[in-house]
């Protein structure tokens, strides 16, 4: 009857909603656990934080790096970023300000202090998130640690800097037999090499 093909449509029907919002959720859930693993397993610091300066979360690279034993303390003894991790808070002061009026992410190597007092140079991007109202709801960053990478530069520009001294001093030796050219010479390459320690 017209009835019972309606009633079979009607079921149908049902049943199809059903599966659609149960393959939703499942999509939904797949996406929150990829997210979570990501924010769990990467390699380089995550953070959520607020713009007064308390964390909200942070990923275990991020905690280790800032020489924390997990993520739980991190976030429990971090109470002002500004002044506890930015070793000069002003440099915070114009990240924040950058990153709440612009749209999009906000990069800046800055001077961060450990926990053991120690000092990390660190590469960080930042961005807001916003609520779909438009509001603020977070900061997102990531933080990579460049200390050694940029130790490793220094020290090879320190040591570039002492060979040209070095030859411009044996240039002068082997150029001239006026010692005062000479003396001037070598205190010229002094200089430069000691105003790079």
């Amino acid at each position: 009857t017209d009835q019972d093909v309606a009633t079979v449509s009607l079921l149908a029907d049902l049943a199809w909603e059903v599966a659609e919002r149960k393959l939703a959720e499942a999509a939904r859930r797949e996406s929150e656990e990829n997210y979570h693993n990501l924010f769990q397993n990467a390699s380089i610091g995550i953070f959520h934080s607020l713009p007064e300066g308390r964390f909200l979360r942070v990923n275990p690279a991020l905690a280790a790096m800032f020489g924390y034993d997990s993520p739980e303390e991190m976030v429990s003894t971090i109470t002002d970023i500004r002044t506890q991790l930015y070793l000069d808070s002003t440099r915070h002061a114009n990240v924040l300000d950058n990153t709440l009026e612009r749209a999009g992410w906000v990069y800046a190597e800055n001077l961060y202090r450990r926990k053991d007092g120690r000092i990390l140079i660190g590469n960080l991007a930042i961005r807001r998130v916003l609520h779909a109202d438009g509001s603020l709801a977070y900061l997102e960053g990531f933080v990579e640690d460049i200390t050694e990478r940029k130790r490793s530069v220094d020290a090879e520009h320190e040591q570039r800097t002492l060979a040209e001294a070095l030859a411009d001093t044996a240039r002068a030796l082997t150029s001239t037999l006026n010692l005062d050219e000479v003396l001037d010479r070598v205190l010229f390459s002094i200089g430069r090499v000691v105003g790079h320690e």
